[in-house]
């Protein structure tokens, strides 16, 4: 984004916010729900069978889980605002 002498920055800061919301907001999802995933087990026997579970799970489809985020590019270069 280039930086425009005398430009305003509320809208500038709006445009920014509008852009990355969205992929912020699902980055977020995605990580409160890998955090509860397993979190309810309570450890010992139950966590070292999802533990094995997870080392199972086939390389393509957590490389698919990923995409979403590993996957992203960000927007073009906005035009300058304000002026």
């Amino acid at each position: 984004m280039a930086h425009t002498a005398g430009g305003r920055l509320a809208p500038a800061l709006a445009g920014f916010d509008a852009a990355r919301r969205p992929r912020c907001r699902s980055l977020a999802r995605a990580s409160v729900a890998s955090g509860r995933f397993g979190a309810h087990l309570g450890g010992g026997w139950r966590q070292t069978v999802r533990n094995g579970l997870m080392r199972l799970t086939p390389a393509a489809a957590v490389l698919r889980g990923a995409q979403a985020a590993m996957g992203w590019e960000p927007p073009g270069e906005a035009e300058p605002v304000g002026l």
